[in-house]
């Protein structure tokens, strides 16, 4: 991801697909000879952020409405949008299905690189726009670099909600964004089900989270299957649809937060590393090295090594003013105890600015593990304290 937003799909292009009277073609999905599945209005590929190519995914007029209703009906109505997200992703099509289903202002974020201070700049031309409510939708590096920004941080503020997703969001960045007064809301979702069908945990009018276990049975803990309204009609091949029938079974884990009732994702099953005969979540190795001070950000990949099988390897960006090399030694002995030896990161990276980024804002996973397998980073073992 280049950090640019294309252009939005022109109005009446968006019109005729939200009415069901045209297929649109976004991304990869314009680039392929593909059939036309009847009832399709949006051909929109996945980011294929994590393992293999995109796949193209075949959405109804009907999915749509009703995704750009319930966002809506939780959010508390129709409102103008800022678009700070590519366009040709499902996350930046529904943010102009939502402004235009409605015929709301739609706002498009500066060209170039997003940034704190184009932020600013895009923000108060939407309070141009219209003195009605007002949304955003961001990733967690964009939300990341208003919230280093006092200006920016002030500009989200006057938001009535922004919309974060497309990868998993760190408390403490929520927390920051919360005690700064931006009223933030997680999303889960995904191309499959036209953009984030669970916020803040809770699903929206029409769908439905089931947790089941290695057998297919339902579990507090297991693999997540999302049903219901907002669910795509299934991929497009060159033999035709290959339906979903109601039902997305991802290769994500989550959990039911006791008490609550929200659905808390833990990442994907197939993420799971396995060195030195040890399974390691690499996800909690994330979430333990996101609460030690000075780490930006974080991500762990797996890379094939001859002594531990896979070893476990840290790629992080640090905040302004802390030393890199007492940050990672610090999360080395944060991980060792309260994860173990095993999950603690054999090979650290150190990125100055940000992680690689893929699709509509994704942390490019493929692309850090293949650096690591390429000799990037440097030996970190374990502190012995």
């Amino acid at each position: 991801m280049s950090g640019e937003t294309p252009n939005a799909a022109p109005p009446d292009q968006l019109d005729h697909a939200l009415a069901g009277r045209a297929l649109l073609r976004l991304g990869a999905a314009a680039d392929l000879d593909l059939p036309v599945v009847p009832g399709a209005a949006l051909y929109c590929a996945t980011s294929g952020s994590t393992g293999g190519a995109p796949r193209i995914v075949a959405l109804s007029a009907t999915i749509l409405r009703h995704a750009v209703a319930t966002t809506h009906e939780r959010l508390g109505g129709a409102c103008a949008w800022l678009l700070s997200l590519p366009a040709d992703h499902i996350a930046g099509f529904m943010v102009q299905a939502r402004a235009r289903a409605d015929r709301q202002p739609l706002v498009l974020s500066s060209p170039g690189r997003f940034s704190a201070e184009t932020f600013v700049s895009d923000v108060d031309r939407l309070r141009a726009a219209t003195a009605a409510r007002r949304y955003g939708s961001l990733v967690p590096t964009q939300l990341r670099r208003v919230l280093d920004d006092d200006d920016a941080t002030a500009a989200a503020a006057t938001l009535d909600a922004i919309l974060v997703g497309g990868a998993a969001t760190p408390p403490q960045l929520l927390a920051r964004a919360r005690a700064a007064g931006v009223a933030v809301v997680t999303t889960y979702g995904m191309t499959e089900t036209a953009g984030g069908c669970v916020y803040d945990g809770v699903p929206l009018h029409g769908t439905r989270v089931e947790l089941v276990d290695e057998t297919g049975r339902p579990a507090p803990v297991g693999r997540i299957h999302l049903l219901g309204e907002q669910v795509a009609l299934g991929y497009v091949t060159q033999q035709g649809l290959e339906p979903f029938f109601g039902v997305v079974v991802t290769n994500d884990r989550g959990r039911w937060v006791d008490g609550e009732g929200l659905l808390e994702v833990l990442g994907r099953l197939d993420d799971v590393l396995l060195s030195g005969g040890v399974n390691v979540d690499p996800h909690a190795v994330e979430r333990v090295a996101l609460e030690v001070a000075g780490v930006a950000e974080a991500v762990v990949v797996g890379v094939p090594d001859p002594e531990w099988g896979q070893a476990v390897c840290l790629a992080l960006t640090t905040a302004d003013g802390h030393d890199p090399a007492v940050v990672v030694d610090d999360v080395q002995a944060a991980v060792r105890t309260r994860l173990g030896a095993a999950s603690a990161p054999k090979r650290v990276l150190v990125r100055a600015d940000s992680l690689p980024l893929r699709g509509p804002g994704k942390i490019d996973r493929r692309a850090i593990a293949e650096a690591f397998a390429a000799g990037a980073g440097r030996a970190a073992p374990p502190r012995e304290d």
